[in-house]
C-alpha cells in the first residue's frame, strides 16, 4: 500500500505542474511553436516536479519557502516562453499559487471537519482520506483554471511603471501571504486561530478577484489613450505635411506669376 500512496503523491504533483503550466501558457501564449515549444515545456515540467518531489522529503512538515521558491520557477517560465504584456506574465503564476493554496487549505479544512481529524494528519499521513484529498483539489484546480481560460480575457495593454509596481505588490504579497498563512495555519493547534486563517483567506481571493476587472479597465483605458497619442501624433504630422504642401503651392504660385 506504501507504494500506491507514493504513486498517488507522484500523479498528483505531476498533474498539478501540466496544468499550471498549460493555464499559463493557454492564457498568455507561447513564445515557442512546434518542437521547440514541446522542448521548453518538458525542460520546464522537468525541473518543477523534480524540485517539487525532492523539496517534499526534505522539508517534511510543511514548509513555506518550498511552494516560495515554487512561485518564483512559475513566474521565472512565464517570462522566459510566454508572450503577452510582462505585467501579465508576473501576476498570473501568482493568481495560479493563490488558487492552489485556497484550494488546498478549503479541502482540507473541510475533510478534517468532516472526519474530525487534524490538518496535518491529512498531509503527513498516508491513508485514503489523503488520497481523496490530493485529487479533490487537483480536480478543483482544473475546473477553476477552465473557469478563468473561458471567462478572464485581459486586453493588451502597456501599464505605466506606478500602475504595474502596485498591482504586482497586489498579487505578489497576497500569494507570499496565502503560503505563509498556510504555514501558520499547519502549525497552529487553535481552532479559533485556524478559522480566523480560513477568514484570511476568503479575503485575500476576494480582494484578488477584484482586481481583475479593474486590471482589464485599466489595460482599456491605457490602450484607449495610446490610440490618442497616435490619432494626435498623426494628425500633427499630416497638418505638417499640408503646410509644407500648401507653401509650395504657394511658392509655385509666385514664381509662375513673375
Amino acid at each position: 500500500m506504501e507504494l500506491f500512496y507514493q504513486a498517488c503523491e507522484v500523479a498528483a504533483t505531476g498533474s498539478e505542474v501540466v496544468m499550471m503550466l498549460y493555464f499559463v501558457s493557454k492564457f498568455l501564449g507561447c513564445r515557442y511553436q512546434g518542437w521547440q515549444n514541446r522542448i521548453f515545456q518538458f525542460l520546464s515540467f522537468f525541473v518543477i516536479f523534480n524540485y517539487m518531489m525532492i523539496v517534499d522529503k526534505i522539508f517534511l512538515p510543511y514548509n513555506a519557502v518550498k511552494d516560495f521558491v515554487v512561485m518564483l520557477l512559475y513566474i521565472l517560465y512565464a517570462l522566459l516562453l510566454t508572450k503577452g504584456a510582462r505585467l501579465y506574465q508576473i501576476i498570473l503564476p501568482a493568481a495560479g499559487i493563490i488558487m492552489i493554496a485556497g484550494i488546498n487549505i478549503s479541502v482540507h479544512e473541510i475533510i478534517s471537519a468532516m472526519f474530525h481529524l487534524k490538518a496535518e494528519q491529512l498531509l503527513e499521513e498516508q491513508n485514503n482520506l489523503r488520497v481523496a484529498a490530493l485529487f479533490i483539489t487537483k480536480f478543483l484546480f482544473f475546473l477553476l483554471t477552465q473557469v478563468v481560460l473561458n471567462r478572464v480575457h485581459l486586453k493588451k495593454a502597456k501599464f505605466r511603471k506606478k500602475e504595474f509596481f502596485s498591482i504586482f505588490i497586489v498579487f505578489f504579497v497576497s500569494a507570499v501571504m496565502m503560503i505563509y498563512m498556510f504555514q501558520f495555519q499547519y502549525n497552529s493547534k487553535q481552532v479559533n486561530i485556524k478559522r480566523f486563517v480560513m477568514v484570511f483567506y476568503v479575503g485575500i481571493i476576494l480582494i484578488n478577484i477584484c482586481v481583475l476587472p479593474l486590471l482589464s479597465m485599466l489595460a482599456e483605458r491605457n490602450q484607449k489613450n495610446y490610440s490618442i497619442q497616435l490619432c494626435r501624433h498623426s494628425w500633427k504630422n499630416k497638418r505638417k505635411h499640408m503646410t509644407h504642401f500648401i507653401q509650395s503651392i504657394t511658392i509655385c504660385r509666385f514664381y509662375s506669376m513673375t
